[in-house]
């Protein structure tokens, strides 16, 4: 969960994103995204997305103390370790 930097996005100069986002990748255009994004987060949309990550932590932190998610993750590291 998060906000693109698409200015930041390598050899994409000239093209739009799927989101409509012109990328110039100029220091100017890089500098005015990073300041929206921090001044997103600092607002009603970056309250929202902690809140819905502190529901996701706590959701996270049940399955895993219930023992189904531990058992499932370490399965997956026994299997791929081998």
């Amino acid at each position: 969960m998060g906000l693109p930097l698409n200015q930041f996005i390598t050899g994409f100069n000239g093209h739009t994103t799927a989101s409509g986002v012109k990328v110039v990748g100029t220091e100017q255009a890089i500098k005015e995204e990073v300041e929206e994004v921090v001044k997103a987060m600092r607002g009603s949309e970056g309250q929202r997305m902690r809140m819905k990550m502190g529901e996701l932590r706590e959701v996270v932190k049940t399955s895993w103390e219930s023992g189904g998610a531990k058992e499932s993750t370490l399965a997956l590291g026994r299997a791929i370790l081998g």
